[in-house]
């Protein structure tokens, strides 16, 4: 005799988010064997020692330069911050492309990208899927 179990609408969503949850860690354990993880981790931290030690010289600049009035204080914070943003969206691109390029032609190797291109979804899957992810019951 086989026990049957039911999943309500709130299982469901949380069965998911555990799925979500697997999936996100197991892809971040296969991505730290890379070494291109651990060299975007020290680029991270290099530009981030970078931030730092250019925000500390900030005070020093204007002792050593005279008093810088408060507008031109916050232009250069605000452009040493604009520098700062730009070079961490430069990592997260550089990692994005050198993760997922690898993981993609691994996927296509196996023959797993083909199998699942060529499978038809059903316009009621589609539907359940969409329904699924804005959280609203079937």
């Amino acid at each position: 005799m086989t026990d049957t179990i039911t999943v309500g609408a709130g299982d469901t969503a949380a069965s998911t988010g555990r799925v979500v949850l697997t999936v996100c860690a197991l892809t971040l354990r296969e991505a730290a064997r890379r070494r291109v993880l651990r060299a975007l981790a020290v680029l991270t931290l290099i530009l981030l020692g970078l931030s730092a030690w250019g925000f500390a010289k900030l005070g020093g600049f204007q002792a050593e330069f005279g008093q810088l009035t408060s507008g031109e204080a916050r232009l250069v914070a605000s452009q040493l911050l604009n520098l700062v943003m730009f070079g961490l969206s430069m990592i997260a691109a550089l990692g994005t492309a050198f993760l997922a390029g690898p993981t993609l032609a691994g996927e296509i190797e196996s023959g797993m990208a083909l199998a699942m291109a060529s499978s038809t979804v059903q316009h009621g899957d589609r539907l359940q899927w969409s329904r699924s992810a804005r959280g609203s019951a079937p």
